[in-house]
Formats: structure tokens, C-alpha cells, sequence
């Protein structure tokens, strides 16, 4: 009987050591991702956009065209079905570029776009969930860019 006692304390040991593992993942994610909203946010050229939606959705845009990137922030973001998700695009000259999915879930939390590139606005769009190769309508609601 004491080896079944043992394989027991073997398994929670396991499950103890694989949900620390978890824990400690999470929490390098965490600040990493915080790591990158200070540099965009405190950057010398960062510019700062908000938009208010009529249904009082809130998204702001944080971007530095010297880091490249952009820290976009929702509130009050309608749910999207499973199948759909917000799409940024960054919009200048060229072609409309993919700057990453969002799907708000009542969390507000920041986003880290990479590739502003010459991009002048920012757009969002509502797509398939997984993202578009290119916008399928016009975006939603634009912003400015620095």
C-alpha cells in the first residue's frame, strides 16, 4: 500500500510542479508585455489618439514611429460571436496592413502593434476569427498615427 501512497504524492507532486511551471509563464508574459507598453508609452515621439464609438466604446492608440510600434487599448468594446474578431490595419500609402486580432473578452488589455512602417492611421475592422489577409469592408473606426 505505501507505493500507491507514493505514486499519489508522485502525481501531485507533478501536477504541483506543472502548474507552477504555468504560473511562472504567465508571469514572464506579463512582463514582457509590460516591459513594451512603458517603452512605446514613455518613447520621446509617442502620440496619443482616442476615439469614442456612439455606444461609448473607447479605443486609444499609443504609437511611436521611432520604436515602430503602437499600444492600442479598448473599453467597452461590443462581444464579438466566436467566429469573428477586430482586425488593426495599419493604412498609409500602400496597401492596408495586418497590425494584429483583438478580441475583447471584458479584459482590458493591451495590444503591441509592430510595423507602423509609414502607416498615417491605424483602422479596425471586424473579421473572421483568425484575421484577414486584406480588410473585407471599411474599418470601423480609424485613427491617427504619429
Amino acid at each position: 500500500m505505501t507505493w500507491l501512497a507514493a505514486a499519489a504524492c508522485l502525481v501531485l507532486a507533478m501536477a504541483g510542479l506543472g502548474a507552477a511551471w504555468h504560473l511562472q509563464r504567465s508571469a514572464e508574459h506579463e512582463q514582457s508585455l509590460n516591459r513594451q507598453v512603458a517603452a512605446v508609452m514613455s518613447a520621446p515621439d509617442a502620440h496619443t489618439s482616442t476615439v469614442r464609438t456612439p455606444d461609448a466604446a473607447t479605443v486609444t492608440v499609443v504609437s511611436s514611429r521611432s520604436l515602430g510600434r503602437a499600444v492600442v487599448t479598448t473599453s467597452r468594446m461590443p462581444r464579438l460571436p466566436s467566429a469573428r474578431t477586430y482586425q488593426l490595419w495599419w493604412l498609409g500609402p500602400a496597401a492596408p496592413r495586418s497590425a494584429g486580432t483583438m478580441n475583447p473578452s471584458g479584459k482590458d488589455r493591451p495590444l503591441i502593434a509592430s510595423g507602423l512602417g509609414d502607416a498615417r492611421r491605424i483602422g479596425v475592422t471586424v473579421e473572421p476569427a483568425g484575421g484577414s489577409s486584406r480588410p473585407s469592408g471599411a474599418p470601423i473606426l480609424t485613427l491617427g498615427v504619429g
